[in-house]
């Protein structure tokens, strides 16, 4: 496309330059033109401008002191600070951020930093003295209280929680404590006269008990745990009070008068034994050993500490310890020149470890608590626990049921002088010949079966984690 405009022919591409340079005759900058490709600007006798504003079509640039149009940049003129935006274009009348700093620019383009609140594209903000935003903070303003969120927005008409009370912001963003039950950020709190939010609680509203956690949150459609018992709160909070069977996700629980459930223990209903594990969660036939004393994944805790904790531990015996088996449970890895275990030391140990109850081993009576190997043998005669037992090593090896982390008790023929022996089984495969225990001569390493004496029965306690081989007996 061309265009004349008094005699000069140019292209549609140099338009723009073409009516700069005839626009408003009478203004100042007559004879000059406005480049639009950062060459310089020059005077009728070809002599670069510098250090002056020029206004075009109502806008207005300033030259630095190299003749090229100054852009994105706050200049001083004159002892007064001016912003120039990305095309060179002096910035009038508005409110802006920069660098997380508020600026206030007024009529004349002279730029200033600003404190208090200040409204920037439709948001308001409040600029500390030097400008910067304040977030995630409150800040009085006199006698009123605002709060700005994590992206320095004032926040109006919605609660909030800080600090550890509820405050409701209105319609100006001013804030006041709250009482009584509020909503936050879709979750639901209680407020006491203050405003503090009630943490780790329960509190009861016409025979209705609800149950505030350790964040203040009211407890919906979740199991919790209060005095050291269990309960469940329904959708609306409301806590579960009578007795009996509860199925949740596919998993049956039961709870007394009170609606607390049962955990870690056998239950008799109607007649029938259950057991119930930690989680209050009713398991199918007897617990497993692991799940019976309680542990968290002992076959992980076997597998990450299966050569620092273990290897080469001192060996040390039950008899002069019956009355301190702390001092069977000592790996190396853990009490240096210390340690010393026994071999159900060593497993005890691994129960330990794994956040186990060991008190529940003791508790079977006999002599040297969880040092002592009868105590495991009683969880499983005593019907505890699941067991299998087997005649021999190659009987158990033979079985395919052997998997890696079971733990074993073999039996002797206890004749005079006869000992028992503990271990883990540790076989990659069900028919690989493989232990890790603790003897005098083997001091916790990896080996074949071996028992000092000729062994007459093995019972094997199975994990959690291998239950898909077992047949409970």
């Amino acid at each position: 496309m061309i265009i004349i405009l008094a005699g000069v022919v140019v292209t549609a591409a140099a338009f723009v330059v073409v009516s700069i340079i005839f626009a408003k005759q009478s203004e100042p900058v007559k004879d000059r033109f406005i480049p639009i490709d950062g060459s310089k600007y020059v005077d009728e006798n070809g002599n670069p401008d510098k250090n002056i504003w020029l206004t075009e079509n109502g806008r207005t640039y300033y030259v630095g002191d190299d003749g090229v149009i100054v852009k994105d940049k706050i200049i001083e003129v004159d002892g007064k600070d001016y912003l120039l935006d990305e095309e060179g274009v002096l910035v009038k009348s508005k409110n802006l951020i920069m660098e997380d700093k508020l600026y206030s620019v007024d009529a004349e383009g002279v730029i200033a930093v600003k404190s208090g609140l200040l409204e920037v594209n439709g948001e308001q903000y409040f600029g500390k003295e030097d400008g910067t935003i304040v977030k995630g903070w409150t800040v009085k303003d006199g006698k009123k209280e605002y709060y700005l969120d994590e992206e320095g927005h004032l926040v109006k008409d919605r609660n909030i929680l800080y600090q550890g009370k509820i405050y409701a912001a209105d319609e100006q963003g001013v804030l006041k404590t709250v009482s009584g039950w509020q909503e936050v950020d879709g979750k639901k709190y209680y407020g006491k006269r203050d405003g503090s939010v009630a943490r780790n609680t329960r509190a009861e509203e016409k025979g209705v008990i609800f149950y505030l956690d350790d964040d203040g949150q009211l407890v919906r459609s979740a199991f919790y745990t209060f005095d050291d018992k269990m309960y469940y709160a329904d959708a609306q909070g409301k806590t579960r009070k009578e007795e009996g069977w509860f199925t949740l996700d596919g998993k049956d629980y039961y709870s007394d008068s009170e609606g607390a459930f049962y955990r870690s223990t056998y239950i008799t209903v109607e007649k029938k034994k259950y057991y119930m594990d930690k989680t209050g969660a009713k398991i199918d036939g007897k617990p497993t050993i692991d799940q019976y004393l309680q542990c968290d994944d002992i076959y992980g805790f076997m597998t990450s500490h299966f050569t620092d904790y273990y290897f080469k531990t001192p060996y040390r015996d039950l008899y002069g310890n019956t009355t301190r088996p702390e001092r069977l449970i000592m790996p190396i890895g853990l009490y240096g020149d210390e340690a010393g275990m026994n071999c159900t030391g060593f497993i005890s140990s691994l129960v330990k470890g794994a956040g186990g109850d060991l008190d529940m081993v003791s508790d079977m009576g006999r002599f040297g608590g969880y040092g002592n190997a009868d105590n495991y043998l009683m969880l499983a005669t005593k019907g505890y626990v699941r067991y299998e037992v087997f005649k021999s090593v190659k009987d158990l090896l033979k079985s395919g049921r052997a998997k890696k982390g079971n733990i074993l008790y073999l039996a002797p023929r206890w004749k005079s002088g006869d000992d028992c022996h503990m271990a883990v089984f540790w076989g990659d495969t069900p028919s690989e010949n493989a232990i890790w225990s603790q003897t005098a001569k083997t001091l916790c390493t990896v080996t074949e079966i071996y028992m000092v004496d000729p062994i007459n029965q093995i019972f094997m306690f199975p994990l959690e984690r291998n239950l898909d081989v077992y047949e409970d007996n």
